[in-house]
């Protein structure tokens, strides 16, 4: 039944949706083939002709005289033909077949319906939705505050979990900055403290803007005289201000590099520096005039405490460690961690034993809230609990969408598996990749939406990329699918007429016809060269823009752009938690079909996910593996533990009046015991020992700490050569007689 809306439209019966297109795709995933338009619409036509004039307009494409195809089918006859074409003498060759099987699911994307509007909620409940700016909340999201804002208040520990897209940042997020500003306008006690913090910095800047946008909405709600401010620490944010000013990863001269726009809805308007006041920098709009203060450097989280800060689990650990901010590390009230599904296995050990040690840093022993969040965990108390305790069985309070029964159907999800072919003469999977990359894009999406290509290497991506890029600009490898005038297959042209009776396009070969049907002749899609960009761990490349983004795992999490649309993957990922994030950065809109495809080769494990693809969509069977008690783990994390001992122990000893003069001469006392420094520089080392003994104000301290900076640069590469020059002995000295072995050391 359909359900009509404000606007006098209706809304989309995805679940109707949702059973035809299992129903059709069944006879594929049983091997048969593709049917063509005719004789699809000749077994299917009388059911097609039952939805609702919306959701043919959208989902399903029309190829004339009545006939209504779905766009996911012929989504599929696409996919399904990608073949590896090139010109020869100009003329397209019919090239090599790329797919040898294919499968497809259809899978709904439920969500928690938001139908509580913003004015019927009262007290905090009111007050946390403004802060949201929302207009209507779900009721996972309200009693999740009140879930929230207990845990906080009692100091205990909290999970949230919920599917992609079902807002449960607002969860935590909300409660968390509404209590701030309580706190901050009754001045009971000591300001609050609260460390939030993610596993990539991609999540990390998509979150920002929100954060500032909630701090500075809860600072105008409760009329605070000084406002929250929110701290930032990540890569680029310096030792000191000025060392923050100059980094071209946050600033370009004055403007703020971090978020492209002010976080104000509909603003537009970019974020500039303005002088800092106390140790808080005022990040002003130059279209608003909005100020959202921030601490800019290590230096000025410990001058300003700040309410909140934002900052990567690396540089958590980072400020931990450096004695210049111990006064507000031992002061904290809580950690926040996002998508807990990436601290897992040893990775997971490191993040628990981190928790740990900054627990117990605290001062008075006082217990720290912990609060986490993710998509995709199974078992989340177990696991949680194993995080922030080290004990499987602690107490953590679960808050789940999964208890929720008044939820709805937020889009669909087709997802294609392809298997390359095999033999020796067959092009490998990377040719099916580029191919469907290029098909996605020219194809299957409308012109503006988006795609990313998901691999697991940052080599591969990069090498992706400009095969990518040689496809699209130099070779130009689309035209011929794409422009009327340069269609071509198999020693025809562009028969002229509807794709509904076009052999090219029947066989794949014609890029117009999923969106043009019946007027494919006249109605372009994109028939311009793809536009790409590479986006790893090794580069800070935007997100935004790009047709197709290749991507490593680095943006598995961090993206909310509802133009994309698809999301396409290299052979299967490491585990089925990855896969989940990975799609979720698609069709985030709720309002259509996203498309997840995955090329897969031959060897066994891609034939086993092929065939048992249900074990990579569901995750629900598997648990996240996690050992916090690791020995090696735990002894790592003991030696730290001592040597940031043993630098405290140096900045509490006489003369030694400044952090850095510390932290320097703990660094030259650990070059100096290495054998092997010491016997090429020692004489240097012990020099520059003594110069930083004999420093005693800052200036001069700065000036030793940037010349030992330059000396590792210059003293590296020779450290290198002499390493492996040894290593080159070794293995001599294993193939050769001991009387060789000491002419070889006379030498």
């Amino acid at each position: 039944m359909l359900l009509p809306i404000a606007t006098g439209r209706m809304i989309m019966n995805w679940d109707k949706l949702h059973e035809f297109l299992k129903e059709i795709f069944a006879p594929i995933n049983e091997g048969k083939p593709l049917l063509s338009p005719q004789a699809f619409w000749d077994i299917y036509g009388e059911q097609i002709k039952q939805f609702d004039e919306e959701t043919l307009e959208n989902q399903f494409t029309d190829f004339g005289h009545g006939m209504w195809l779905p766009k996911a089918y012929e989504a599929a006859r696409v996919l399904r033909n990608v073949r590896q074409r090139r010109k020869k003498k100009n003329i397209p060759d019919v090239g090599k077949e790329l797919v040898a099987n294919m499968r497809v699911e259809i899978e709904p994307r439920y969500r928690p319906t938001r139908n509580v509007p913003l004015n019927d909620l009262k007290g905090m409940f009111h007050t946390m939705a403004f802060i949201g700016g929302k207009p209507s909340y779900s009721m996972f999201q309200i009693d999740g505050w009140q879930v929230a804002d207990s845990i906080v208040a009692q100091q205990k520990d909290l999970v949230v979990v919920a599917p992609t897209g079902a807002g449960k940042t607002e969860v935590f997020l909300l409660p968390l900055i509404a209590r701030i500003a309580h706190m901050l306008k009754e001045k009971k006690g000591e300001d609050p403290h609260y460390i939030l913090v993610y596993p990539r910095v991609a999540l990390l800047k998509d979150q920002l803007s929100r954060i500032l946008l909630y701090s500075h909405r809860a600072s105008s709600h409760f009329q605070l005289k000084k406002p929250i401010v929110v701290g930032l620490q990540y890569n680029g944010i310096g030792s000191t201000r000025p060392q923050t000013f100059q980094s071209n990863a946050i600033f370009d001269q004055n403007k703020f590099l971090t978020i492209e726009e002010c976080p104000k809805d509909n603003c537009k308007g970019q974020l500039f520096k303005q002088n800092a006041r106390k140790g808080v920098v005022f990040l002003k709009c130059d279209k608003c005039s909005t100020e959202y203060p921030v601490t800019l450097s290590r230096e000025d989280h410990e001058t300003a405490q700040p309410n909140i800060l934002v900052t990567t689990l690396e540089s958590l650990d980072n400020l931990y460690l450096n004695p210049k901010v111990e006064g507000f590390m031992r002061n904290i009230d809580g950690l926040v961690f996002d998508e807990i599904h990436l601290y897992r296995s040893l990775y997971g050990a490191h993040v628990a034993n981190v928790i740990q040690r900054i627990q117990n840093f605290q001062q008075n022993e006082k217990r720290l809230t912990k609060i986490a969040a993710s998509a995709t965990v199974s078992n989340p108390e177990r696991f949680v609990a194993k995080l922030f305790s080290g004990n499987a069985n602690a107490d953590i309070t679960l808050h789940s969408a999964d208890i929720y029964t008044d939820i709805e159907t937020a889009g669909l999800e087709a997802l294609f598996f392809l298997r390359s072919p095999e033999g020796d003469d067959a092009p490998p999977p990377q040719a099916t990749l580029l191919q469907v990359g290029m098909a996605m894009g020219h194809s299957i999406l409308k012109t503006g939406d988006r795609s990313i290509l998901f691999t697991e290497s940052v080599d591969h991506a990069n090498r992706t990329g400009l095969q990518l890029g040689n496809a699209e600009k130099e070779q130009n490898l689309w035209r011929f699918r794409s422009l009327v005038d340069e269609i071509y297959f198999d020693g025809e042209a562009c028969p002229q007429t509807n794709a509904r009776v076009c052999t090219i396009y029947h066989r794949g070969e014609c890029w117009r016809g999923v969106h043009g049907g019946v007027h494919c002749m006249t109605q372009d899609n994109r028939i311009d060269p793809l536009s790409i960009n590479v986006i790893t761990s090794k580069n800070t490349n935007s997100v935004n823009e790009r047709d197709l983004v290749v991507a490593t795992a680095s943006l598995e999490v961090g993206v909310d752009d509802p133009n994309f649309k698809s999301t396409i993957h290299y052979r299967p990922p490491f585990n089925v938690f990855s896969f989940i994030q990975r799609r979720g950065r698609a069709g985030r809109s709720g309002k259509d079909i996203a498309y997840t495809v995955m090329v897969l080769g031959n060897d066994a494990n891609d034939e086993f996910y092929f065939r048992r693809r249900n074990r990579l969509i569901d995750g629900r069977n598997y648990e996240l593996p996690l050992n916090p008690l690791n020995p090696i783990i735990i002894q790592m994390h003991k030696a730290l533990e001592q040597e940031r001992y043993n630098i405290e122990a140096l900045n509490n000893a006489d003369g030694y009046t400044h952090d850095s003069k510390s932290v320097l001469i703990w660094i030259l006392t650990k070059y100096r015991n290495c054998v092997t420094l010491n016997h090429l520089f020692g004489a240097e080392l012990y020099k520059m020992y003594q110069r930083v003994e004999l420093t005693t104000n800052w200036s001069q301290i700065q000036f030793q700490q940037d010349g030992f900076k330059r000396w590792i640069n210059e003293k590296y590469e020779l450290f290198k050569k002499y390493l492996d020059i040894e290593i080159m002995l070794q293995e001599l000295e294993s193939k050769i007689s001991q009387d060789q072995q000491e002419l070889v050391r006379s030498l």
